[in-house]
């Protein structure tokens, strides 16, 4: 017992120095610095106090800005949603009035958006905002804007220079493929789909406002990452058959679905994305040729990984 007493005693006097220690390097830390610095805060060292921003700036807080990011993010679902349906599903050739005057709608969105994020404050990491016009372009231009002005480019007007008519001269044996180009083209505008991790940020932001419980905002973020992941991917597998003409080979021909419905086609992709995610494999709808074969093993080595991710998330 004297022993135990002995090193309890020991043991609470070095924990008594350990604590003045950091309580001296806490001192010193505050008293101290490099000559020709300041004492004042990061903010205060790069923004003086009386710095009043610009009336064009736009801070987080307000409600414009909040509006205008509400905006933005229905769009972006709206692109998430249509733009793969529409790249696999809908041929270059085939014009919706409605969608196409919409999708015109919305690239004057993005177009919009580009300038608002030159004049939008953002939050830096210690709470404070950013409201310096020069700071706010340089970290814009550094981030989001090749992705954003890549987005923007309107991939329509390149269209007919790809389009191939009913021209009987024209040798369609080795470039029947060409009439795809335009839908390949298009594929640019998937780069918006990057700007879906601001969502997922935002969606976080709403869950706090909410007071929604934390497990429970992981499970709903998952959850509707999972469903626009599974659309793309059976959006992908439908066009894979397309770009390859729809040979006799290629599972849309195999299943007899060229001139089934629309939803019917899109619904059995679907319904091939969820069962390959899922480990199911039921083999009724299966990848036979090289593409499709490294399409469906690219999907499950995600799959694989999504569930590792899934594990050590929620």
């Amino acid at each position: 017992m004297d022993r135990l007493f002995f090193m309890w005693q020991m043991l609470v006097k070095k924990l008594r120095g350990s604590v003045y220690l950091v309580q001296a390097f806490a001192f010193l830390h505050k008293s101290m610095y490099v000559k020709g610095t300041t004492k004042r805060s990061k903010y205060e060292s790069d923004v003086r106090k009386d710095y009043k921003p610009p009336r064009y700036i736009l801070m987080p807080n307000w409600k414009i800005k909040k509006f205008w990011s509400a905006v933005i993010q229905i769009i972006l679902i709206y692109t998430a949603i249509y733009v793969p349906f529409k790249l696999s599903f809908i041929p270059p050739a085939v014009k919706v009035p409605f969608w196409d005057s919409f999708d015109t709608f919305v690239d004057g969105i993005f177009i919009t958006d580009l300038f608002i994020n030159f004049i939008s404050a953002y939050e830096r990491r210690d709470g404070s905002h950013e409201c310096r016009p020069k700071i706010i372009a340089k970290a814009y231009l550094k981030s989001w804007f090749i992705v954003d002005f890549i987005a923007c480019i309107p991939v329509e007007i390149f269209e007919p220079l790809f389009m191939i008519g009913n021209d009987p001269t024209v040798d369609f044996g080795n470039i029947s493929r060409l009439s795809k180009l335009p839908r390949l083209y298009r594929l640019i505008r998937l780069i918006r789909l990057f700007r879906l991790f601001k969502f997922s940020r935002s969606l976080r932001s709403v869950f706090k406002i909410l007071h929604v419980n934390q497990g429970v905002g992981k499970l709903i973020t998952v959850l509707i990452s999972v469903l626009f992941i599974v659309h793309f991917i059976a959006c992908l597998w439908y066009a894979l058959a397309d770009i390859n003409g729809f040979e006799a080979d290629t599972w849309v021909m195999r299943m007899d679905l060229l001139y089934a419905d629309t939803f019917h086609k899109y619904g059995t992709a679907m319904y091939w994305a969820f069962q390959t995610l899922t480990t199911v494999g039921y083999g009724d709808v299966r990848a036979v040729r090289n593409d499709e074969r490294i399409v469906a093993i690219l999907w499950m080595v995600f799959g694989v990984g999504f569930y590792a991710y899934i594990i050590g998330y929620i």
